[in-house]
């Protein structure tokens, strides 16, 4: 896996952790709160309905009072005020009080006058009334005439009583008051009651006030109510009971404490109305949409923030690797590739960069001094190689040597000698000295045994000479054989080619002994390091640049001036041109030129400009001569091919 990929995976790995863990910690907080804040409002809702509520008791109480204080009420229940039904309990009289219940009672519970009206019925008649308010013998139940505390109960006290009564018809909110006698005595003459029915009509209007749905109010039934309702009853301590009825709504319950016995047992015992109340969920709602949109705004923040940091991460740290891995790879394949990082950063990437140049730049000059030494090390071992094959040549010719002198030294040339002094001097008679003297009769077979000896002994030196003549042969082949080697070696280097000019310029002058009065002209152009044979290249342009300073020597008059010119005409070759104002060539010489063993010089030998050309063909470049005639000039071409290094893998 390649770094890139590398970090993507991690910083994706963290991203997914991140927002996980935000999630949690954030969604789940901010869902919590939440569901505190739509527990707040579910409670604030049971608690306005249940303020309501006792709104209503308070308020009808406070009617109750003023009935019980107003003009011709006490005088009406003692019976002195006649004609009191008409004036103030005439028609409608409930619904211009607002309220469904108003009894007028004796001491005793005796109902003076009484009417009722449910909303939902709107009936008056004597079943409903019973129903409601029960009665015996036209008397309303002791419970409803006396006060709420067990004592005034049995005393037959009438006291201010206030509460919700359960009735057959639903919850009831009734209030009485005692009715005071006018007299100084102020004994209670009797009782108003009001009441007023816990209605559809009362409760819309509650549940506009409240936003809850579905209100309901009624007693709490220990029999008919579900076991969380009565557990919560039982241990009730003002708090709201709060259920999740589903995913949109809650259901709270809320107690008012009644205030009133149930008059159905007597007992006096203030029973539990139950408040119940559907709430709609809006505010989990809200809050699992703002966690969705904390969620999708965490995700995006954490992918514009990825994407920054793997924008930063290319641009600081994966590019500039990138260039340092391929470069180090260019490396590895070619060690001749000229790579430089050249980032200037101040970071730790800019020092690599600076590091990884400076390496560079010492790895170029140690591969110079290595091929250099090379080189040296390849002409001492072909040296070595030399001398050694010539040596065992030489063995064979040195014996060779030494039996041509031990053959010449067995010559008979003193018998020789010795024969051609006789002869002289018997020169005037030799005739007589032949046939007359007795060493003249040995002189003929003395001169045939000396030709046989001396036949022998020049066949002898044919021989010798013959294997002589072997042996320098195999010495001329040895060498011209290493020659052959050393020309075929190629050594490729990163090179400046204008520093590889400049140095065939001064070798050049080094190898004349003196320096020209004339002056050598440079037109470089501006051309990149490139992998040459940096030897050859030195080999051939210094042949070039020494055949033109003898050509502007050998001329005499006119202009002498020497040009070499570097120039790139195009992406594919390098021209280095040497061009000379010296004796020209003739344009029948010009094919000729670099032909093994042409010359014009009187002491040319005719091997350097052939061996320039063979090295140029040899470099996959070409060397030609252009010339318009003797006297005029001559301009050699030296063309050169920018060679890419090649690389076996691709890079990525």
């Amino acid at each position: 896996m390649h770094l890139r990929e590398k970090f993507i995976a991690s910083l994706s790995l963290l991203m997914v952790v991140y927002i996980v863990a935000d999630y949690q910690l954030k969604g789940g907080a901010m869902l919590t709160a939440f569901d505190r804040l739509e527990q707040d409002a579910a409670q604030r809702t049971t608690v306005r309905v249940k303020a309501v509520l006792e709104g209503e008791l308070v308020q009808l109480h406070g009617r109750a009072m003023d009935w019980a204080q107003a003009d011709g009420v006490a005088e009406y229940i003692a019976g002195d005020r006649p004609g009191f039904e008409e004036l103030r309990l005439g028609s409608n009289v409930l619904g211009r009080e607002e309220i469904d219940v108003l009894y007028f009672c004796d001491a005793q519970g005796k109902v003076l006058w009484g009417e009722y009206a449910y909303p939902e019925l709107g009936s008056r008649d004597e079943q409903a009334t019973i129903a409601v308010l029960p009665k015996t013998g036209g008397k309303l139940a002791r419970p409803f005439c006396t006060g709420w505390r067990p004592e005034d109960q049995m005393r037959g006290l009438l006291r201010s009583q206030t509460g919700f009564l359960n009735t057959e018809l639903g919850a009831l909110i009734l209030s009485t008051e005692p009715v005071e006698s006018r007299s100084d005595s102020g004994a209670p003459l009797g009782f108003v009651m009001l009441g007023r029915f816990v209605s559809s009509t009362l409760i819309n209007q509650i549940e506009g006030g409240v936003e809850a749905d579905n209100l309901s109010v009624s007693f709490f039934d220990p029999d008919g109510s579900s076991t969380e309702l009565s557990s919560y009853v039982e241990t009730y301590g003002g708090e709201p009971l709060i259920a999740k009825l589903d995913e949109d709504w809650l259901q709270v319950y809320q107690l008012i404490n009644a205030g009133m016995g149930d008059t159905g047992d007597g007992t006096g015992q203030a029973p539990w109305l139950v408040l119940r109340a559907d709430v709609d969920r809006g505010i989990s709602r809200m809050g699992a949409k703002s966690s969705s949109s904390a969620l999708m705004t965490t995700i995006t923040a954490a992918l514009v923030l990825m994407f920054a940091l793997m924008v930063l991460l290319q641009k600081i740290v994966l590019t500039p690797l990138k260039s340092l891995m391929s470069n180090a790879v260019l490396v590895g394949l070619d060690d001749t590739a000229d790579v430089h990082f050249g980032i200037d950063r101040d970071d730790e990437v800019g020092v690599l960069s600076r590091e990884f140049d400076n390496m560079m730049e010492k790895l170029a000059a140690s591969r110079a001094a290595l091929v250099d030494t090379a080189r040296e090390a390849g002409k001492s071992e072909i040296a070595t190689g030399i001398l050694h094959n010539v040596g065992n040549v030489l063995n064979s010719v040195n014996v060779s040597t030494s039996m041509l002198a031990k053959k010449t030294e067995e010559l008979a040339t003193k018998d020789l000698e010795a024969l051609n002094a006789i002869i002289a001097e018997h020169a005037a008679d030799l005739a007589g000295f032949m046939s007359t003297d007795p060493r003249g009769q040995h002189f003929q077979p003395f001169l045939s045994a000396l030709t046989d000896q001396l036949c022998k002994g020049k066949n002898s030196i044919a021989t010798e000479l013959k294997s002589l003549d072997v042996g320098i042969d195999r010495i001329r082949d040895l060498v011209n054989s290493q020659q052959d080697y050393v020309n075929r070696a190629e050594v490729i280097e990163i090179c400046d080619l204008s520093t590889v000019v400049e140095r065939a310029i001064k070798v050049s002058e080094d190898v004349e002994g003196h320096h020209h009065d004339f002056e050598v002209t440079r037109e470089f152009d501006e051309i990149p390091r490139v992998p040459i044979d940096r030897y050859k290249t030195l080999e051939i342009l210094v042949n070039l640049i020494q055949n033109a300073r003898q050509a502007i020597d050998a001329c005499e008059g006119g202009e002498r001036k020497l040009t070499v010119r570097l120039q790139a005409p195009d992406e594919h070759q390098i021209l280095i041109e040497v061009q000379d104002s010296g004796v020209g060539i003739a344009q029948d010489s010009l094919a000729k030129v670099f032909d093994h063993g042409y010359t014009t010089k009187p002491r040319g030998h005719g091997f350097g400009l052939h061996s320039a050309a063979n090295a140029a063909t040899e470099m996959g470049g070409s060397l030609t001569a252009q010339s318009d005639g003797v006297g005029k000039g001559a301009t050699f071409v030296f063309r050169l091919p920018i060679r890419a290094p090649q690389l076996n893998r691709e890079l990525s």
